[in-house]
């Protein structure tokens, strides 16, 4: 502890030594590449979110090891260290295809996501443990990808006001005591809630539902909850994902990469509260470039419905790129609107041409199906309208999803759509 370095003793210097690497890592990186560093340390100090993400470390693969991986998040995020995870199926051991198939459907929600283990260990990428494994990761990343940009723009929220990106029930429902213990389940910002099986042999979770309306983001399945513990059947190779009603998660089909997916259109997913009413907002820059927020290249949209109307607003402007629109997906309704409109265009209603398109989702289980048919609320279902005109618009049913869509139009001009 008396060994000296150049300012200080190393007691002094000892537990910010992480702080001090990461400080002069990202900053080395800054001048070579002249664009953003990608860092993940091991160590960390207060402050050092600033600067590099972090992962919890040479964990067990372990049932019990898994499930303390989602402490770790929750409790790094209130370090504002929101670029956290832990290495999916453990490190120490050998992993099983049922625990590395769950937490690889885990881990896709780990904002750090990586799939890491010691050399003595067996193999545990997806391929080498089978298909159970490489269906989880599939569908799972698949999922994740599509929602890139509401976890994108979680990340604006941590950088500019210092929101978490991860938290727990807790943050979001103070005054519901039944949140303060729950640590097996955690929430993407204010409206995602992610919750998986988390003990060997089961195949249901017991999954806390706060006070509100959620929507199960596969199926649609509206709960109006009142506070209560529920059951809830996942099977071996997916996750359980429930949208908080009362608001707008946008997002984009997936891609193989997060290149390809950036190109593609947006679509805004919709889930009504029991006020009939929605809120959400995209920022979206060039996704690598330096201080983006701080010099104003970035682009902030925000959503609202309220009364039946849909609108957005451009609230800055600073990166010129296309952010077309693809669809709005609205879910909440007790009866369909019979008519729509975007932009004063009135829509054509066009649900007889998707029947052949809806599926059934009663007593269906299987997980690979269900992602093919419709994704995350419709989303990979639905294709750009290839119609010449520029005012065509469209309305459909998508199982309990509305849909309305419209000939490209950009989220960089104020949208207003009407429905009743």
């Amino acid at each position: 502890m008396t060994a000296k370095h150049y300012n200080t003793i190393h007691y002094n210097e000892h537990n910010i030594y992480a702080y001090r690497e990461a400080v002069a890592t990202n900053k080395a990186i800054r001048n070579v590449r002249k664009k953003r560093p990608f860092i993940i340390s091991r160590a960390s100090f207060a402050g050092q979110g600033v600067y590099s993400g972090h992962w919890s470390g040479d964990i067990s693969s372990t049932w019990k090891d898994m499930r303390y991986s989602i402490r770790s998040l929750i409790n790094f995020n209130m370090y504002a260290m929101p670029m956290i995870g832990s290495d999916i199926c453990g490190f120490n051991g050998n992993t099983t295809v049922e625990l590395c198939a769950r937490w690889q459907a885990l881990g896709a929600f780990y904002p750090f996501s990586r799939n890491h283990n010691d050399r003595p260990s067996i193999e545990q990428d997806p391929v080498a443990l089978g298909p159970n494994v490489t269906l989880a990761a599939q569908i799972t990343l698949q999922k994740r990808y599509t929602l890139l940009p509401y976890l994108y723009t979680l990340f604006y929220r941590s950088h500019a006001f210092g929101d978490t990106v991860i938290r727990p029930l807790f943050f979001e429902f103070s005054e519901d005591s039944n949140t303060y213990d729950i640590d097996e389940q955690f929430l993407w910002g204010s409206n995602l809630m992610i919750a998986q099986v988390l003990y060997p042999g089961k195949t249901t979770a017991n999954v806390y539902f706060p006070e509100g309306v959620w929507y199960d983001a596969l199926t649609g399945a509206q709960r109006n909850s009142t506070g209560e513990f529920v059951e809830v059947a996942i099977p071996l190779v997916d996750i359980h994902l429930s949208v908080r009603g009362g608001s707008i998660l946008p997002a984009q089909a997936p891609a193989l990469t997060t290149t390809e997916t950036r190109k593609h259109p947006f679509t805004l997913a919709v889930a009504l509260n029991e006020e009939l009413k929605a809120y959400g907002e995209l920022y979206w820059d060039d996704g690598d470039s330096l201080e983006t927020y701080d010099n104003g290249f970035y682009n902030l949209i925000e959503f609202k419905v309220e009364n039946g109307n849909f609108s957005s607003s451009v609230v800055h402007s600073g990166y010129q790129t296309d952010m077309n629109l693809l669809s709005i997906n609205v879910i909440g309704f007790d009866k369909f609107p019979t008519n729509a409109s975007v932009n004063g265009i009135i829509c054509e209603n066009n649900t007889s041409v998707y029947e052949n398109s809806t599926f059934s989702f009663e007593n269906n289980t299987d997980s690979s199906e269900v992602l093919t048919k419709t994704g995350i609320l419709g989303i990979n279902l639905l294709k750009q309208i290839s119609k010449d005109s520029s005012t065509y618009c469209q309305f459909f049913g998508l199982g309990d999803i509305f849909v309305i869509q419209t000939s490209p139009i950009s989220l960089l001009s104020p949208i207003f759509a009407t429905w009743e």
